[in-house]
């Protein structure tokens, strides 16, 4: 060997050692973190991930100095909760967030301690630059949760830019400041960034950079993208169509490389600080990518992109939606080039920062690993379970080694990611593998238990949390819930007035009650029917014939005991313009007197010009016209009290606009309208209802969700109904039909309500003890079409009035006594327990199929 390669050789090995022992060196104490969190970056939409489009060199250097995850997902397929396991290392769920505008941070941030809280403790300067997101907070929604420094902008706030859209982004576009001037939303944050590295150079800090470049709607001052010189281009698939791939392309493009170019300068100003060997940076994304490759968003026919492995996107579970790049850099103790393929999700982040500043968290405190010693030493990760949930159609979805399980609107399908790494359709192998797909859902059903467990812990002190229906006996879906193995309750039953032999020319519905001067008085709307095509006489006995009818009346029936009713006798007379219709809206008792409420509408549907509330009043031998009680109102129920001694009912306009109306003190037609809450989900709420909990102070609202959900929706108000929190989705299944909800004198709360998402049939009964979890569902009648259901409460007993197929009149007398003898079963889940044959599963599967693609009966 000559003697120059020998010396070159003891060199190269002696530089080796050194380069050894410099990266198994325990890093420094108290190092800098700083995380840059992309939103809507898809897995492959990078060139480290093998995207040849979009250029992203800074991203790329990262990743060939850094670590590279390649099995990296986040919490959750949209925006908030992702948020939230970030900050807290533990499942969104937890804290009831499973939306995408953040419904339930407020239980979050009054609970919570955050990563950034737990830094600072220990000295850490700690700042949050850019899109916070997580629920519409005050101002000092993030300071609050721990960040010393705030520069970006907040939901439904303003911050230090003058302007914010209803996404948080300022509407750049309306500026008319030159566009070299203003900057703009990636250039803002990446320049706080950097000035926040330049000032605490020396300290520790935690410095949280959240770019939402990528979210619509889509911008960017790339060159590529620009059209006018010196003007933005912005687009969105609303605004520029399905046939946008042209102009979009450019755009999607632009922002993505100006991601890449803020990744760029943070991790030159740290070079320039001389502080890349004691900072560690983390790069990932909040969720999936919410375009592919080519600029286009994925149709329901197009979920698999033509260059993309991956199906679905933003908001679903398949990998698409949750599979996300992930980049770990640390110059001198992170190996660079090295590559990670250990199951890894952004909860996993908060207990890794916490390790590394010295401030390990609990099991209890975390559900995520710390990913020290894997970042550091390259030790594997232990295996693990994972679980996801999804804000919209009833998702979920667990991943235990290769096997992963989505459900998704009740359909269950199971894949093997080593063979099927796309979860192509076609591959579902459910009936193949029931024995992992039993065990799967099992895990999947426990893991939800124990996320809800944890909210319902609170839910007295946070009613914030979207926990409306628990127990043992609750499936983890409650759309699942086996109602004819519901505890039956026993109950008197009489029928007041039945159309039901006029073949769908006659229709009853509306049903309402009230105790008054020693009678039950009944009131219902009667009127014409129109008969389904083709029906015999009979058939139209059980089936529902067009209602809402002009020329609609309402009728009123009395009672000594609510079991023996007298003849219906008409209440309103015929409406008073040609074409319009009375809808009947309630028994109020007020001052002594009996009012009855009926709506004046302009036929068939309320949602037109004319619409008025009247009262009627009973003056001893019948009723008598009173007057107009509010134009352009529907109300739901008739008035209660408030805890101010004021009058409040719900309200519909003609335009079906939800809102309260408060007052009725001074006079019955003196009212102030409120609106009721505002809700940014897909649903349409109609029908609201409200009841004041155990404090005396607290009104709940709920209201039925005429959109996808089939889940009630809840709102809160504390004071006194003028203003109330945003509508959230709760677990309480509903079939988009009218409920009804009554505190007993006994103190517990019992709802009457159609819970059966898929039908009005059966009518259940629900029991609450503290008006926020319902823990019993009973059945109350059903084998039928049931709805309008209203209860009062007297001398020990219930009276639940309804219609039956909207062609009868009907009561049932319900003993409190009975009813509180009544229990849940152990369990009454209908679907996929652990020991399940393939053909139990598979039944399940196509039936559920069946039942949620057929739509319920309106």
């Amino acid at each position: 060997m000559p003697p120059h390669f020998s010396v070159f050789l003891i060199l190269a090995l002696v530089c080796a050692s050194l380069s050894q022992l410099e990266s198994a060196n325990p890093p420094v104490e108290k190092p800098n973190i700083v995380l840059i969190l992309s939103d809507d970056l898809g897995y492959a939409d990078i060139g480290a991930y093998g995207n040849e489009l979009n250029q992203t060199p800074n991203l790329d250097r990262m990743a060939e100095e850094g670590l590279r995850f390649t099995d990296f997902h986040s919490n959750a397929a949209n925006c908030s909760p992702t948020r939230a396991a970030i900050l807290t290392g533990q499942y969104p769920q937890r804290w009831g967030i499973d939306g995408a505008l953040g419904e339930g941070a407020e239980g979050l941030s009054k609970r919570a301690v955050t990563i950034a809280e737990r830094l600072r403790e220990v000295g850490y300067a700690t700042a949050l630059m850019g899109k916070w997101h997580l629920g519409y907070e005050p101002v000092n929604g993030p300071t609050r949760q721990g960040f010393d420094e705030f520069v970006g902008h907040l939901h439904g706030a303003t911050d230090y830019l003058s302007r914010v859209d209803r996404y948080g982004r300022r509407d750049w576009w309306q500026n008319e400041e030159p566009l070299e001037e203003q900057g703009h939303n990636t250039t803002l944050i990446t320049k706080h960034a950097v000035r926040f590295i330049k000032e605490h150079e020396g300290e520790p800090f935690f410095l949280f950079v959240s770019h939402s470049a990528i979210h619509f709607p889509w911008q960017t001052t790339a060159d590529k993208a620009h059209r006018v010189p010196g003007k933005r281009y912005e687009g969105s698939v609303g605004k520029l169509g399905p046939h946008a791939r042209g102009p979009l392309q450019p755009v999607v493009q632009g922002m993505i490389e100006e991601l890449d170019a803020s990744v760029g300068e943070i991790m030159a100003a740290l070079k320039n600080q001389e502080l890349e060997k004691r900072t560690l940076v983390f790069f990932t994304s909040d969720n999936g990518g919410i375009v592919t490759l080519k600029g286009l968003p994925p149709t329901p026919k197009n979920r698999i992109s033509d260059n993309s492995p991956w199906r679905g996107q933003k908001h679903g579970l398949y990998e698409g939606g949750h599979r996300v790049p992930a980049i770990a850099w640390w110059p001198g103790m992170i190996q660079g080039g090295d590559v990670s393929d250990s199951l890894s999700l952004t909860m996993d982040l908060s207990p890794t920062f916490l390790e590394l500043a010295g401030q390990g968290a609990s099991k209890s405190e975390s559900d995520g690993l710390s990913l020290k010693p894997h970042l550091l030493h390259n030790e594997p990760l232990p295996e693990r379970t994972v679980f996801w949930k999804g804000s919209r159609q009833e998702q979920e979805a667990i991943r235990w080694k290769q096997w992963k399980l989505v459900r998704h609107q009740g359909r269950v399908e199971l894949f093997n990611l080593e063979e099927n790494p796309a979860e192509l359709p076609g591959k579902n192998l459910v009936g193949d593998r029931p024995d992992i797909a039993n065990q799967l859902l099992d895990r999947l059903r426990k893991w939800e238990a124990s996320v809800s467990a944890s909210e319902q812990e609170t839910e007295t002190s946070d009613p914030a949390s979207p926990i409306m229906l628990a127990g043992d006996w609750v499936p983890h879906d409650p759309h699942q819930i086996d109602y004819a193995k519901l505890p039956r309750v026993a109950a008197e039953h009489a029928i007041i007035s039945d159309v039901r032999d006029q073949a769908g020319t006659r229709v009853h519905q509306h049903a309402y009650l009230a105790h008054h001067d020693g009678r039950f008085w009944a009131m219902w709307s009667d009127g014409p029917g129109l008969p389904r095509r083709g029906a015999t006489p009979e058939e139209h006995r059980n089936k529902v014939p067009g209602h809402d009818q002009p020329g609609t009346r309402n009728s009123y029936a009395t009672s000594e005991d609510g079991l023996h009713w007298s003849e219906p006798a008409d209440l309103t007379g015929p409406p008073r313009i040609e074409n319009f219709g009375w809808i009947a809206r309630g028994l109020w008792k007020r001052d002594g007197e009996l009012l009855a409420l009926a709506s004046h509408f302009n036929a068939p549907t309320y949602d037109g010009p004319g619409l008025s509330l009247e009262a009627f009043r009973w003056n001893g031998t019948k009723w008598d016209a009173h007057g107009t009680v509010l134009d352009d109102s529907m109300n739901n129920f008739p008035p209660k009290r408030l805890p101010s001694g004021e009058w409040m009912m719900t309200r519909r306009d003609h335009q079906r606009q939800v809102s309260v109306m408060i007052g009725g003190t001074k006079a019955f037609n003196d009212w102030q309208i409120h609106p009721l809450a505002a809700y940014d989900g897909n649903g349409r709420p109609e029908e609201p209802y409200w009841y004041i909990l155990p404090d005396g102070e607290t009104i709940v609202g709920l209201i039925r969700d005429n959109g996808r959900s089939k889940f009630l929706l809840r709102t809160f108000s504390r004071d006194d109904g003028k203003t109330w929190s945003k509508m959230q989705r709760t677990n309480f299944p509903d079939a988009t039909s009218k409920f009804f909800v009554h505190r007993s004198s006994r103190g517990y709360y019992v709802m009457v309500s159609n819970a059966n998402p898929r039908k009005r049939d059966p009518l259940t009964l629900a029991i609450s003890e503290d008006g926020l979890v319902f823990t019993k569902l009973f059945w109350l009648i059903g084998g039928r079409h049931i709805d309008y259901p209203h209860i009062i409460e007297h001398d020990g007993h219930l009276l639940v009035a309804f219609s039956g197929a909207k062609q009868t009149m009907e009561v049932m007398k319900v003993s409190l006594d009975e009813l509180e003898r009544l229990e849940m079963p152990e369990s009454v889940e209908l679907a996929n327990r652990k020991g399940s044959s393939a053909a139990t599963l598979s039944r399940f599967v196509l039936r559920n199929d069946e039942e949620f693609f057929r739509g319920s009966e309106k």
